[in-house]
């Protein structure tokens, strides 16, 4: 079989994040370069990575002006020309530079000493994973299994969620692009170009999201629930591990916080001189929020010594002020409650709970970080059904809305266009028919199992 020259443009994608320039070519070659004819009106250290591509560069270009427009650990990229040509020119005009990555039609130079391009190590594999926060911890642990087996192992993840592997120790090299960077549109020819310089390649984008948890623009998505419930209720760990070829050993599918992240988290627990409850807030999807959460927050203040953490980004602020306010009205005194949506960075958020007596929330990435760890979680299940999040998690005590007649549903929501909304409330069915009393006695046991130890 003849091998396809692959499409220089796909390995310049990690080279390539943020504000890139494109000098050359009919058009921009992905959608977030931007196409120009001359570098002159730009700032200094304004560009992220300037494209050069073709053999034709408009007139009015100098490589002094392209090296003064890059940032200082940017890279020039070179691009549908000839590589060694190009190669021979780049260290003439910048000595210091170095080569990121050469190929059929592609040179990377780069200020940036540490992306020097290093020899392809022996029996490498790439382990292609997209998605939420919490599929980060997912994945997190089939690379110990795979390093057993004698990989080296590539990462390929996008940002945000890259923060949470960066320190995975059986990760030897990540290969990080920007959300949506490359077109969904584009993604299978991408992944194919790129899987030609590995020797193994895992694919785990869409082994949860699309095939466990449907999305609207599939048929299967419709289905009756029924039916939807009985072939797509696997357990996320196990279709994961499944996928990626290793056997069914789940207790490294964890957060690797690192030293200094670790000390941070016990220095804030030991401020607290009472059992310590973090609740995530909310999660990215409509149905990932509790409506009661105020009520519970009240109990939890009058009938137990406990402090409680709220956690949650941006977003999340409002939900929290919410249900501080209806605690304050009910209870009165929340001085034992450290509002910190907002303020605390993930991986310090999933630090610090790893810290705590129990975790509380909707299925978020930050119960994924805790799930493996010894402390009491009491989460609130929405779209997946029983065992299908926390079956392989350590004293987890899971909320199942079984008085919602879509539960489980097995379906991403992104807005209530098919998500059973209580009016009452505004939160999810499957959030609004639990009591609080439920969550509360939930909670309260974990904090008396913990005390106990």
């Amino acid at each position: 079989m003849q091998k396809k020259i692959q499409n220089p443009k796909w390995f310049s994608v990690p080279f390539t994040r943020g504000k890139v320039m494109q000098i050359g070519g009919d058009a921009a070659l992905f959608n977030h370069w931007k196409k120009t004819g001359d570098v002159s009106i730009i700032k200094d250290g304004a560009l992220d990575a300037l494209i050069i591509c073709g053999e034709e560069i408009p007139a009015n270009n100098s490589p002094a002006e392209w090296e003064r427009v890059v940032k200082a650990d940017g890279n020039i990229v070179f691009i549908n020309s000839d590589e060694n040509e190009a190669e021979q020119n780049a260290k003439h005009l910048w000595p210091e530079m170095v080569v990121a990555k050469k190929r059929y039609g592609l040179l990377v130079m780069s200020k940036n000493k540490e992306l020097a391009e290093k020899p392809k190590p022996k029996n490498s594999c790439l382990v292609i994973r997209y998605g939420a926060w919490g599929d980060q911890i997912i994945c997190a642990g089939v690379f110990p299994l795979l390093k057993e087996q004698g990989y080296h192992i590539t990462l390929n993840c996008q940002t945000p969620q890259d923060i949470i592997n960066a320190t995975n120790p059986h990760v030897d090299e990540m290969m990080v692009q920007d959300r949506d960077q490359v077109d969904n549109d584009d993604l299978l020819e991408y992944w194919n170009a790129i899987a030609t310089e590995y020797d193994k390649v895992i694919n785990l984008s869409e082994s949860i999201e699309g095939e466990l948890l449907l999305s609207s623009d599939s048929a299967k998505f419709f289905w009756p629930q029924s039916a939807r419930h009985k072939l797509f209720n696997a357990n996320y760990m196990e279709r994961t591990h499944d996928v990626a070829g290793v056997k069914h050993n789940f207790s490294r599918s964890i957060f690797y916080a690192t030293c200094d992240e670790r000390a941070k988290a016990k220095e804030i627990r030991q401020r607290f001189d009472a059992p310590l409850i973090c609740w995530a807030v909310a999660g990215s999807a409509v149905h990932k929020w509790y409506p009661h959460m105020g009520k519970v927050l009240a109990k939890l203040l009058a009938e137990t010594d406990a402090y409680i953490m709220l956690m949650g980004d941006d977003e999340a602020i409002a939900l929290q002020d919410s249900a501080i306010a209806e605690a304050h009205e009910i209870h009165g005194d929340v001085s034992r409650i450290a509002a910190q949506c907002g303020t605390l960075p993930m991986r310090g958020s999933m630090a610090i709970a790893d810290t705590a007596d129990v975790v509380v929330g909707p299925e978020t990435g930050l119960l994924n970080a805790v799930g493996r760890s010894k402390n009491h979680k009491v989460v609130l299940v929405s779209h997946s059904g029983k065992d299908q999040l926390t079956k392989h998690w350590i004293n987890a005590k899971e909320i199942l809305p079984e008085k919602a007649p879509c539960f489980p549903c097995h379906r991403l929501h992104f807005s209530f266009e098919h998500c059973s909304k209580d009016e009452q409330t505004g939160a999810s069915i499957c959030n609004a028919v639990i009591e609080p009393e439920t969550i509360f006695k939930a909670i309260k046991n974990g904090l008396h199992h913990a005390n106990s130890k």
